[in-house]
């Protein structure tokens, strides 16, 4: 899902409404994958979550504060560099490494929404013909995906998992 900070106005839509916000995709991602509680940021007891449990909390809190109820589906490269120059302006600068940490979070979140069917790549051929660079599907599990990333056009198609 490179394709996602690239030109993913329309790449993640929720099936059942207009749009899910940055927060609730965060949300369910601190919750669901690394055990946390989103609100008190405190981990969640009987939930094996990920190493690095703090950074990720504190990463969360930081784009929340930026985007909180914007649609994951208006994040796009200008949004990502406005969000990039916005940390590295703030009273406490953070360094490209921070952000690009922040930024591969919050694209690890959208991954996990459409993983768990919250979000819906439906935009893959729009995205595919825009993008300035070749497009690569990066297929986990479904096998049902790898078609239609071909048909997509996408310039390639890494295929991870058990089929």
């Amino acid at each position: 899902y490179i394709a996602f900070l690239s030109e993913g106005r329309s790449l993640l839509r929720r099936p059942e409404t207009a749009g899910v916000t940055v927060r609730e995709v965060l949300d369910s991602y601190l919750r669901e994958h690394v055990g946390i509680d989103p609100d008190t940021e405190k981990a969640i007891p009987g939930v094996v979550g990920v190493a690095a449990r703090s950074r990720q909390a504190i990463a969360a809190r930081h784009l929340r504060a930026f985007w909180g109820d914007t649609p994951i589906s208006a994040i796009d490269i200008p949004e990502s560099r406005r969000y990039r120059d916005a940390r590295a302006a703030a009273k406490v600068p953070s360094g490209p490494s921070t952000v690009r940490r922040e930024l591969n979070m919050l694209t690890a979140a959208a991954n996990h929404a459409v993983r768990w069917k919250r979000l819906k790549p439906d935009a893959l051929p729009e995205i595919a013909r825009k993008a300035n660079i070749p497009v690569i599907a990066d297929i986990h599990f479904q096998p049902k995906y790898i078609f239609a990333a071909i048909e997509a056009g996408c310039a390639a198609v890494r295929v991870d998992g058990r089929f």
